[in-house]
């Protein structure tokens, strides 16, 4: 109503405007005014994205007057626009909407294409997705393979990139039957080959065989073996021809020399596994009778081998063979003997003596002897008629010296009978004195004195410099040495005297002691050495002043005379605050006072001021005086009141017609800023429409605005198309919706079926009767132009994998479903299996595989005498062949035919004969000439036979042996005497003559001649040795015999070597056959060379015995044995040291993979391999330095993009319960840990681990709200409540400062050996704290304090409660009687804690005794599901208060439950993750080792994970006290912006890098700083919520505070459709304004690194 009134007086005042201006005009004349348009307004847009167009209109200012020029064109239009949202997926705006890239449709391109649903192939999977861009990826069942495509992808256009594939059984190799076997059976997958042999042959391996899905066979090779007859023997006295006994084999028999066969010559192993034939046997042949010799007897029998024997009347002797045997060729051996007078045995000379006289009966044979022998025995003896001596003969013996005897501390060796030597040596550390060998001589005397031994002495040795020997220097004695106070002893304590004369072990030096080394004290320095008598001189830096001796001395027990100082800083005076202000800060030197006001004062004079090495403060007080805020204006159409100081209030109103938007006051704050927002005076707004489901509207929802409807592709619009907002704040017109577009019905294929609705967006399914398979779309989609996708699909009839022709067959028939295969053989096989196959709906055969298998022809008989090999199946032939001593009659062959007989007739055998042979001259021959017959050869009376006596015709027709010869008798062959000769014939009448060697004089009968009675005449002569004179050799010794060829042996003495001929032989004319030797000094090779190294000779005198060198060894090699070698006496140098390549350590471990190196010596270079999920990111060679240390960067391994669930461990007695979500913009992978009832999980509260991009791949949790590596935790049983009681107002005052742990051990320890606690009582905890108490006088150092607090608890069984907090009244007793027992031992004034060399007692400063409750100690948690407690488990420490447990961190492990600490890792190792509770995890990380602070993975590997303020420095955090370059200091702190775009991701892990995190904005001043200095740059700032959607973190874990700075609508995540906006930036746009958008996206990014001080 006012619009109208308003504008009604406008109009009148126009138009008396006009009048007047008429009257005006016939006055005067006006100026002329022309007409202008001003500029377009636009309405509101009519595309929601990209381009479009909307409403537009202008006005005429001015307008035409006093008859100036009228506008022209209208005033209203449609103008082109941009529609308020932007165009997604990459679309681009165009003249009406988006222009979308490929895979994207709808109005703003947000809907990505999708293609139809496709099943799985028969016997295969699939997986994948179905939108655009994503692939499908196909497998087979085990033993199925794919044929088609392995993959497709869903184009653009809606279709696969290629059509479904389907799975085929595999095929196994084809198996060929065994030899004299056969198979059946076809060779796909799960098919059975079954084998068989044929007649005579059994089955070895496994009869059947499948074929597997791997394309292999199970089982092994089959064979077919011949079957086996029972086991023949040889016949008594006979042989067996033939060591197998299988079937078809021949065995031969065949009997010894002198038996003949009777029976079966051969038998034959039958199919039936039984020999043809008998068992033969063997008997013996006969010879002719014998008949008995004149004067004589024979007596045997005369079959073969039997002996008869010969015997002569007394008085006579047999001359002949007194046996003779029957031989097999049925000849008598030997010839017929004689009987002629006896004899007695011809007597030998004894040795070294003679014998003269006959042999036969009635003569007398004298002995004698010679010189140096003496005779035993009788001397003379006489033949007798029983051709025996009467005594026996005699012995000439050698003479005897008196016994040598040993020389004391020595022994003797050798014999004392003539001609012997005996050697005499000295025990170990004894050498000799005199001839060390003599010779018993002829005369019984010895030809040396008897030598002495005497102890050998050592070089003197000499004390060591500071220090005292004691022992003496003879072989055997011991010098013992010893090292003045404050010395140590380096070499050997003690050395003995050795048998070579030199000292054992190595020399003694006395080498000063050294103390522990003493580190300066903290903020201090030290100078001076650590060794005995050293002293250490301390003093404090700058600022801090010394507490302790300034110097100590090093003592000779290695301990120091006094205990290290310390430096403390020096102490200001404490400040006062200044007046309507806080003073904060320390006030020891170095300390900054920050002096603050209150809310509402601004601070005047020095914000800081500084405690000085002086003890005084640097600057001046300041003052405190209050603050205003800046003016602030009316909003336009509005009004405002009030003042502009601290907690004046601004009040602000609109005009009529307009509402106020934002703080209708504002109150000026003690950050001189106003509270609230600047207001605005609006027009009035119309209720939000709701949003419309499948469709956009645009426009706005002021008075005027109009709202416009569209629906999105496949959908209708019913209702309204517009809707204006009207003054009433109502819509006009009605809510429209949008409906789903429908497609025409489809039908269903031939011998198929469609399921699915015909909407926009339905999915039809197409399938296919049993037998038949899809071709076309497996699915078709209702499509927004009201077609389907795809194309229309066919059921086509589905067929069996292709069969193939069996071998040595043939097959007729399709592979269709219903077709059925015939089978057929070719001439000479046979079908094995079915004849047909059909093929059946699930496209597999309803048999398996028949195959043709070769005819069997008849077993064939054996032959006599022969053998036969060879098969019988088809094809095969049996060859035969004859025993030898038989030739072959007929076919050697025969061949098994189609029709199953075989080709040619059946063989024989025949016997084969040898050649006559002729008799002998002067002898005979008799016997016949087949095969095995034998020949007998005899000689004339007065001849003996030469040669075989018998001949035997042998297989290959020839004889055994040549015809004999018959050769007149002779006498036995004389021995040659020794050391000389004998020449001459042996037969009858021959003459031998006897002649000596040179040096050898004969001795006896020199010629001998054969008689009738084939015996000698004469006696047996010998030969005697002649000798030469004895020897000697200057430093040596000579040994031996010295007679004629006997060789004497030259030595020489110890570091000597001999020079001519070491052997002497005497010569046969008694000299000797060479000149003596000499004895010269040894020296040794001088070209003594070490691989990879040096030699360098020390000292003078050559390379001879007893000289030393030294050895070095090249760049990266080592020495290994001693670095010096001496020459010893046989010429060769002592162990000879190596030089061998210097080896490092092991390389280490990296995480998620491990070292392979083999070698690990110089110049090899280590390799590395990764665990499954990880790949190797290299960064050069590692190789071994000489220094035996590892150079070059160390490789890492890099998560492969895949999070596998089986990596993360179950908790023990627990499970994991995991799933997918999409969070962030990204997929992400979560795990939560769950326990077995009654179990709870050991970190008291439900962990979640989750993996994926934002965790670089690893699998981590929230610890503090932040993501960290930690190892799965334990499942702990439950607990009853315990009953609980503190003991408080202990203390411990020290004037040092003790160690904590110590004191809280040794309390603990020493309560428990008292006997104070014991069970059921328990110590829980015992907290030791510790202060300072600062004394009046400065001279005298401060005091600490030390107040102890110890918890009790009870183990009790009964079912205590939480709620009810009442315990039984014994267990109430109890334990307060053990809190005061120990209360009462710890202040009795006689507990003493040993600490750092003092007794520290515990006072009763006010000892008190809690009331006891019911509760968790320390050390437990309470259950949240019920009353009860669980022990904090290993891997985890217990934080008291707040009652807290957390995994222990990095580089600490805790192996027990109920701890309040972790234990460090051994130095120079950590952890890979927090919660360790096995201490071998503490490894030597090779790709990052940062102690106790983590490793993350980064783009560049593995880095430390630094605290703020601190950067990573050769696996070590080193404070930040400097602000980097380029970076801006505000508040401590320094601020750094990046110089190029990155991900949040990447510019968090840049920040850690520079030792901070992403710029935290917790204040307005903080934000103001950033807008002032950093205002030209969009960045990233350390704010997120991409763990929890909602929930923003600070980089450091901290939550959202109260001070936010969000651009107007922020953050919303997106809109409703992207949801994926989760980290935070400072947007330009928006004059640098917090928003939230993809963690993704590139941006600057800022950073802030805290300066230590």
């Amino acid at each position: 109503m006012r619009l109208h009134v308003f504008l009604l007086t406008v109009v009148l005042f126009l138009s008396l405007t006009a009048v007047d201006g008429w009257r005006r005009r016939r006055r005067r004349r006006c100026p002329v005014v022309n007409c202008r348009w001003s500029g377009w307004s636009l309405g509101t847009c009519s595309a929601s994205c990209g381009g479009g167009t909307a409403p537009c209109s202008r006005t005429k200012s001015p307008a035409a007057s006093c008859g100036g020029a009228d506008c022209s064109g209208p005033a209203t239009s449609r103008c082109a626009c941009t529609g308020p949202n932007p165009c997604q997926n990459g679309g681009q705006r165009a003249s009406s909407g988006c222009s979308c890239p490929a895979g994207f449709i709808g109005s703003c391109c947000q809907t990505r294409i999708s293609c139809p649903a496709i099943t799985a192939p028969t016997n295969g999977g699939n997986s994948g997705c179905t939108t655009y861009s994503c692939g499908m990826t196909f497998s087979c069942n085990s033993g199925y393979e794919l044929s088609g495509n392995s993959a497709i992808t869903c184009q653009s256009n809606g279709q696969w990139s290629g059509s479904r594939p389907s799975c085929s059984r595999v095929r196994c190799p084809d198996l060929s039957a065994p030899s004299d076997g056969t198979i059946s059976g076809s060779y796909y997958y799960s098919d059975v080959v079954t084998f068989g042999c044929s007649t005579g042959f059994s089955l070895q391996g496994d009869a059947t065989r499948t074929c597997q899905a791997d394309k292999t066979w199970s089982g092994s090779q089959t064979t077919c073996t011949r079957k086996s007859c029972p086991t023949l023997t040889a016949p008594a006295n006979g042989g067996i021809q033939g060591t197998s006994f299988l079937y078809t084999d021949v065995v031969s028999f065949s009997c010894n020399s002198g038996y003949e066969l009777s029976g079966s010559s051969s038998r034959t192993c039958q199919a039936d596994q039984v020999w043809t034939g008998s068992q033969p046997t063997c008997s013996r042949k006969l010879c002719q009778e014998l008949s008995s010799p004149a004067n004589g007897q024979v007596t045997g029998g005369h079959a073969y081998g039997d002996v008869t024997t010969f015997s002569c009347d007394t008085g006579y002797e047999l001359q002949g063979d007194v046996r003779r045997t029957c031989q097999a060729n049925q000849q008598w051996s030997g010839a017929q003997p004689a009987c002629s007078r006896n004899a007695c045995p011809v007597l030998d000379p004894p040795p070294h003596g003679a014998v003269q006289g006959g042999h036969l009966y009635g003569d007398t044979a004298t002995f004698s002897c010679d010189a140096g022998y003496q005779l035993s025995g009788t001397a003379a003896v006489t033949c007798q008629d029983s051709q025996a001596w009467s005594d026996t003969p005699p012995t000439c013996d050698r003479k005897a010296c008196p016994a040598a005897s040993d020389p004391t501390n020595g022994q003797v060796s050798g014999g004392r009978l003539y001609g012997d030597t005996v050697t005499f040596s000295c025990h170990p550390g004894y050498e000799l004195q005199g001839s060390a060998t003599a010779v018993c001589q002829a005369d019984q005397t010895w030809s040396q004195d008897e030598p002495s031994c005497q102890l050998v002495t050592c070089p003197v040795l000499q004390p060591p410099t500071n220090g005292q020997m004691t022992g003496g220097n003879s072989y055997g004695d011991k010098v013992t040495f010893t090292c003045d106070p404050g010395y140590e002893l380096s070499g050997s304590r003690e050395r003995s005297c050795q048998a070579n004369k030199q000292w054992s072990g190595a020399p003694a030096v006395c080498q000063k002691v050294q103390c522990p080394t003493l580190s300066a004290p903290q903020h201090g320095s030290s100078t001076g050495s650590a060794f005995f008598g050293d002293t250490l001189n301390f003093g404090c830096d700058t600022g801090y002043e010394l507490f302790g001796s300034s110097g100590i001395t090093c003592q000779a027990d290695q301990t120091w005379s006094a205990a290290a100082p310390s430096c403390r800083k020096i102490v200001c005076l404490a400040l006062p605050p200044p007046l309507h202000g806080q003073v904060t800060g320390g006030n020891e030197y170095g300390d900054t006072a920050v002096m603050t006001c209150d809310e509402g004062f601004s601070l005047v004079g020095d914000v800081t001021r500084t405690c000085q090495d002086n003890k005084q403060w640097s600057g001046t007080q300041p003052t405190c005086q209050r603050k205003s805020c800046p003016q602030l204006s009316a909003p336009d159409n509005g009004a405002m009141s009030g003042g502009v100081l601290f907690q004046d209030t601004a009040t602000f109103t609109c005009d009529p017609g307009y509402e106020l938007v934002g703080s209708a006051s504002r109150l000026c704050q003690a950050n001189q800023q106003w509270s609230g927002t600047q207001p605005a005076c609006q027009k009035v707004q119309c209720p939000s429409l709701p949003p419309l489901s499948d469709g956009q509207m645009t426009g706005g929802s002021r008075y005027g605005d109009t709202v416009t409807f569209s629906c999105d592709d496949g959908f209708l619009l019913v209702g309204s198309s517009e809707r204006s907002c009207q003054a009433d704040r109502q819509w006009s017109g009605t809510q429209p919706s949008c409906q789903r577009k429908q497609c025409p019905q489809l039908s269903s294929p031939d011998h198929g079926a469609v399921t699915g609705g015909n909407h926009y967006g339905d999915v039809v399914t197409f399938s296919c009767d049993p037998g038949y398979e899809l071709g076309g779309s497996g699915s078709r989609t209702c499509q927004a132009d009201q077609t389907w996708s795809g194309t229309e699909p066919t059921c086509t009839a589905i067929s069996c994998p292709g069969l193939d022709a069996p071998l040595n067959g043939n097959k007729v028939g399709g592979n269709s479903y219903g077709d059925t295969v015939t089978f057929s053989c070719t001439a000479g096989y046979q079908l094995t299996g079915s004849s047909t196959l059909t093929c059946q709906h699930d496209q597999q055969w309803n048999g398996t595989q028949p195959a043709c298998t070769r005819k069997e022809c008849p077993l064939l008989p054996v032959i006599d005498h022969g053998v036969s090999t060879g098969g019988r199946l088809f094809g095969d032939s049996v060859t035969f062949s004859c025993l030898p001593g038989f030739t072959l009659q007929g076919n050697q062959t025969r061949l098994c035919r189609a029709d199953q007989t075989w080709s040619g007739t059946q063989p024989s055998c025949r016997r084969i004969s040898c050649s006559s042979l002729p008799p002998p001259t002067n002898g005979h021959v008799t016997g016949g000439v087949m095969y095995e017959d034998a020949v007998s050869f005899t000689c004339d009376e007065g001849y003996e036979l030469l040669g075989s006596q018998t001949a035997v015709c042998q297989a290959d027709v020839t004889w055994s042996s040549t015809t004999p010869t018959c050769q007149k008798k002779s006498c036995p062959v004389l021995d040659v005497i020794p050391d000389g000769a004998v020449t001459g014939g042996h037969l009858y009448g021959d003459t031998a003559t006897f002649t000596c060697s040179a040096g050898y004089q004969l001795v006896g009968d020199q010629y001998r001649t054969c008689q009738a009675n084939q015996t000698w005449t004469g006696l047996q002569p010998f030969c005697q040795k002649k000798c030469c004179n004895a020897l000697t050799v200057e430093n040596g010794v000579v040994t031996g015999h010295t007679c004629f060829n006997n060789t004497v042996s030259v030595s020489c003495d110890v570091g000597y070597s001999i020079v001519g001929d070491s052997k002497l032989t005497c010569t046969e004319d008694g000299v000797w056959d060479k000149p003596a030797p000499t004895c010269k000094k040894i020296c040794c090779d001088e070209t003594l060379t070490i691989a990879n190294g040096s030699v360098v000779q020390t000292g003078d005198g050559g390379l001879c015995f007893g000289n030393i060198v030294t050895f070095s060894c090249n760049t990266g090699h080592q020495l290994v044995g001693g670095a010096a070698a001496t020459c010893q006496e046989d010429g060769t140098w002592s162990a000879l040291p190596v030089c061998e390549r210097v080896c490092c350590s092991e390389v280490g471990v990296i995480r998620n993979g491990q070292s392979t190196t083999t070698e690990s010596c110089y110049n090899d270079v280590a390799t590395f391999s990764c665990a499954p999920g990880f790949r190797l990111v290299s960064r050069g060679d590692v190789v071994c330095g000489a220094d035996g240390t590892w150079r070059g960067d160390v490789p890492f391994c890099e998560p492969d993009n895949l999070c596998s669930k089986d990596v993360l461990a179950n908790p023990n007695d627990g499970y994991k319960v995991c799933y997918s979500a999409a969070t962030g913009g990204e997929d992400k992978e979560f795990c939560t840990m769950h326990c077995n009832p009654p179990k709870s999980y050991g970190l008291g509260r439900v962990v979640t681990y989750q993996c994926g991009d934002h965790t670089s791949w690893l699998w981590m949790t929230r610890v503090s709200n932040l993501l960290k590596l930690v190892s799965v935790s334990a499942c702990q049983d439950p607990w009853n409540p315990f009953a609980m009681i503190m003991i408080g107002g202990l203390t411990i005052t020290s004037t040092t400062s003790p160690n904590l742990h110590q004191i809280r051990h040794y309390i603990r320890t020493e309560l428990l050996r008292q006997g104070l606690c014991l069970p059921p009582c328990r110590i829980s905890d015992i907290s030791v704290d510790a202060g300072v108490r600062t004394r009046r006088r400065r001279d005298i150092s401060p005091l600490t304090v030390i107040d102890i607090t110890i918890q009790l608890y009870i183990e009790d069984n009964s079912q205590l409660s939480l709620q009810t907090n009442t315990l039984p009244a014994d267990v109430d007793a109890l334990i307060r009687k053990s809190a005061l027992d120990i209360k009462t031992a710890l202040t009795s004034g006689t507990f003493h804690v040993p600490i750092n060399g003092e007794n520290l007692t515990i006072a009763d400063t006010g000892a008190a005794l809690s009331d006891p409750v019911i509760g968790c100690p320390v050390g437990f948690l309470e259950k949240v599901t019920d009353s009860g407690c669980f022990a904090c488990p290993p891997g985890s420490f217990h934080t008291p208060c707040p009652k807290t447990v957390s995994p222990c961190p990095v580089g600490t492990y805790q192996t027990n439950s109920s701890q309040t600490s972790c234990q460090s890792c051994p130095e120079g190792t950590t952890t890979s993750a927090e919660g360790t509770s096995d201490p071998s995890q503490c490894k030597e990380y090779s790709d990052c080792n940062c102690g106790p602070n983590a490793c993350v993975p980064t783009s560049q590997g593995w880095m430390c994970q630094c605290p703020t303020g601190h950067i990573q420095q050769d696996d070590k955090c080193v404070a930040i006290i400097e602000c980097p370059l380029g970076s801006r200091l505000f508040r401590d702190t320094c601020y750094l912006v990046s110089n190029t775009t990155a991900t949040y991701r990447a510019a968090g892990e840049t920040c850690r890098q520079h030792g901070g995190l992403l710029a935290m904005v917790k204040d307005k001043d903080t934000q103001d700083f950033i807008m002032e200095n950093y205002s030209g740059k969009d960045m990233w700032i350390g704010l997120d919520d991409r763990l929890t959607e909602g929930e923003f973190l600070w980089a450091d874990g901290s939550s959202l505070d109260s001070f936010t700075y969000w651009t107007y609508g922020e953050p919303n995540d997106g809109g409703a459709r992207i949801r994926s906006q989760d980290c935070v930036h400072l947007w330009l746009a928006a004059q640098q304004r917090w928003d939230d958008t993809s963690c993704k996206s590139k941006r600057f990014y800022l950073c802030q690194i805290g300066k230590q001080t």
